[in-house]
C-alpha cells in the first residue's frame, strides 16, 4: 500500500526502560486521505501502531470497547495499512529521532499517582 508520513509528534520517552510513544500524520495518496492521530509506542524492540479510535461502552454487556474510526472494506488493505506502518512508520520515527539539526521535543508529563 502506498503511504507517506507526513509528521511525528512526541508523547513521552523512556530510553532506560526502552519506552516511546507518539503518534504520526499519515497520508494515503492514492485515496487523498491524510489520517491524522495514529498512535505509535515501542517498548524495548517491538513496535506497536494503532489507528484512530473511540472508547464506548458495549450496549449489551456495558464493557467498555475501542472502535477504529475507519476501516477498510477489504480486509487484506486493511492488513496491508498496517504492514506499511509498520516498514515506513518505524523507518520515519527512527529517522527523526536521530535528526541532530531538528531534535524532537518529548512533552513533560507529570507521573501519574499511585493509588494506595
Amino acid at each position: 500500500m502506498n503511504i507517506q508520513i507526513l509528521n511525528l509528534f512526541a508523547i513521552s520517552r523512556n530510553d532506560k526502560k526502552g519506552l516511546l510513544t507518539g503518534s504520526l500524520k499519515v497520508n494515503l495518496p492514492d485515496l487523498g486521505i491524510h489520517i491524522l492521530g495514529v498512535y505509535f509506542s515501542k517498548r524495548k524492540d517491538t513496535w506497536y501502531f494503532k489507528v484512530p479510535f473511540r472508547k464506548g461502552i458495549h450496549h449489551e454487556t456495558g464493557e467498555e470497547v475501542t472502535y477504529p474510526l475507519f476501516v477498510f472494506e477489504e480486509h487484506e488493505k486493511q492488513r496491508a495499512f498496517i504492514n506499511a506502518l509498520h516498514v515506513k512508520g518505524r523507518e520515519f520515527i527512527e529517522n527523526r529521532l536521530s535528526d541532530t539539526e531538528n531534535p524532537l521535543v518529548f512533552l513533560k508529563m507529570k507521573p501519574k499517582s499511585v493509588k494506595k
